[in-house]
């Protein structure tokens, strides 16, 4: 930049005045760091694997957990239908209510009073538990079905006691069927059967030909107790746990784009400072020459050229005599 500064009266035209420029100061573009950002190996989540007609049934003891519910059921044949305190799923089925009959069976889409038991399947009863299907009676005092709840959220037990006699009034069959939170699995406990197996069924079943069968009219397991728990759901499938593996994600931080902003200086009369820069001398080291060793060369001595021989005198030949 150049300012012209008048000049006094009288003298020439003034040299302008330099004026130092304003140099602009940039402002440093941060370089991305890439930031690993860790993406784990998810850990695949077991699903239970349900094989619907695999349901195994396993012997079992225990002791009855008192119902302390009465749910009304005092009759001869009837079926009472109760709400359960969580949600339960028989085979690929989750219910919310049972249907409890007189004659020892929990039915969970019918309602048959059906007193004269036979052997699995029960034809067109689906989803169906057969704790002792017998011809009850829970008509007299003292008698009827009850309920219970073992343990709290989310391990519940719903325990269903039947507290019968045999028709019409005689003997006690005394038993129970306890529905597990969060599991498909069940248990059957018995107290006191007066007539043991010998005209009652015991078991499950889904439909016509989904079912399995503890006892029937004296024959399998003997009235103590049985389970279905731990099999045919909530085993999950194995999976090998995944140890997470991170993958480097790289994420830049945001580039920020330099801007130049001048940083103003003051107008001021620059006056130059001469900074002189060194020049280097080179000193010479000297670096002692070698002087090599000669190598001698032979002098050949050229061989003497060999003086011809003189050749032998020609012998005269004497001259035939003429034939005859």
């Amino acid at each position: 930049m150049t300012v012209n500064v008048p000049a006094p009266m009288g003298f020439g035209t003034p040299s302008p005045t330099p004026t130092a420029s304003p140099s602009p100061t940039p402002t440093p573009t941060p370089t991305a760091t890439p930031t690993a950002s860790p993406t784990p190996t998810p850990t695949p989540t077991p699903t239970p694997t349900v094989t619907p007609c695999e349901i195994t049934i396993t012997q079992i003891t225990g002791t009855i957990v008192p119902g302390t519910t009465d749910i009304g059921n005092h009759c001869d044949d009837c079926v009472t239908t109760i709400s359960l305190p969580f949600p339960f799923t028989l085979y690929n089925q989750t219910f919310n209510s049972v249907n409890l009959s007189s004659n020892g069976n929990a039915q969970f889409t019918t309602m048959d009073p059906g007193f004269a038991n036979g052997c699995l399947p029960w034809i067109d009863h689906n989803y169906t538990i057969f704790p002792y299907w017998e011809d009850l009676y829970t008509v007299n005092s003292g008698f009827g079905i009850y309920t219970s709840i073992s343990g709290t959220t989310p391990n519940r037990i719903f325990n269903i006691e039947w507290r019968s006699q045999y028709f019409p009034g005689t003997g006690t069959a005394n038993f129970e069927l306890r529905l597990y939170e969060g599991q498909t699995g069940f248990d059957v406990i018995y107290g006191t059967a007066t007539n043991g197996n010998l005209s009652a069924t015991a078991g499950v079943q889904r439909d016509n030909t989904c079912f399995t069968q503890y006892f029937c009219n004296g024959s399998g397991g003997p009235p103590t107790g049985w389970t279905t728990r731990g099999v045919g759901t909530p085993t999950p499938t194995p999976t090998a746990t995944a140890t997470a593996t991170a993958t480097a994600t790289a994420t830049a931080k945001a580039t920020r784009t330099a801007t130049h902003t001048p940083t103003p200086t003051a107008t001021a009369t620059a006056t130059a400072t001469a900074t002189p820069t060194a020049t280097a001398t080179a000193t010479a080291t000297p670096t002692a020459t070698i002087a090599p060793t000669a190598t001698p060369t032979p002098t050949l001595t050229p061989r003497p050229t060999p003086t011809p021989r003189s050749g032998p005198p020609p012998r005269p030949r004497p001259t035939p005599p003429p034939r005859p």
